[in-house]
């Protein structure tokens, strides 16, 4: 079993998925403190203002239940989860065990002609990949929200205020999220670019510089992986916490 002290949700600022791909020279945005509620209100309209402004009036309306779900049980069923997700990632990412349902592309052929035809399948596999994650942590987190509203008040009031905030937020999330695969692509073609001669001896086999750029691929999807997980992360802690929002 994971050490539960990993899961201890972090700010933003300092996430892994951001300094990998500064280090992997994909993002030149600085890793610097913000201001997360000036940089939140940036992305929410008038419209999507009003919806939330609707649901903050009326979370002092919302009751708790009676539910007494042990307080270790949501995050003994997070590290199973996140363990089952991360060995899929390694293995969707690995040229000789990846699964049948959503198989690692190949390198084309021809890839030596034409490098930039034949990196759209990976940022189509990472996307695909990203919309799994997606899939399997929005669904836990539907499930976190359920036993919060069974809970207190104050817990039930946090589970309404992060539904309301999951659905205003969804198309910036995903458009944020979008924007990587289009950085695997090219990440795929600085590898290409910089291989080395004896990096490609024996191209009947897979490529070291290949290799190295799978490795990237994988590290990038974890990192991915654990941002998607901060808001369930969040709930989670605040359950054990007895931590809720007060209006």
């Amino acid at each position: 079993m994971a050490d539960v002290k990993q899961f201890t949700s972090g700010p933003l600022h300092v996430s892994r998925l951001i300094q990998l791909l500064q280090q992997l020279h994909l993002s030149n945005r600085p890793v610097t403190a913000y201001n997360v509620a000036e940089k939140l209100g940036r992305l929410i309209d008038l419209s999507l203002s009003v919806s939330l402004s609707t649901t903050l009036g009326g979370l002092k309306r919302v009751r708790g239940g009676d539910n007494s779900v042990p307080r270790d049980q949501l995050r003994e069923k997070l590290l199973h989860l996140r363990e089952l997700w991360v060995a899929d990632l390694v293995t969707s990412c690995d040229p000789v065990k990846s699964a049948d349902a959503m198989p690692l592309p190949k390198l084309k052929s021809d890839y030596e002609t034409d490098i930039l035809n034949a990196v759209q399948p990976f940022a189509r596999f990472y996307a695909l990949q990203q919309s799994e994650m997606e899939h399997h942590i929005s669904g836990f987190q539907r499930q976190v929200r359920d036993v919060l509203m069974q809970s207190s008040a104050e817990m039930a009031q946090l589970a309404t205020l992060d539904r309301s905030l999951f659905e205003i937020m969804a198309k910036q999330t995903r458009r944020a999220f979008g924007t990587v695969p289009l950085m695997i692509a090219k990440h795929l073609v600085w590898h290409f670019d910089h291989r080395s001669a004896q990096a490609t001896a024996n191209p009947a086999d897979h490529p070291a510089w290949f290799l190295l750029f799978l490795n990237d691929l994988k590290q990038i999807l974890l990192a991915e992986l654990d941002i998607r997980l901060q808001p369930v992360i969040g709930l989670i802690e605040a359950r054990e916490s007895n931590i809720g929002f007060a209006p």
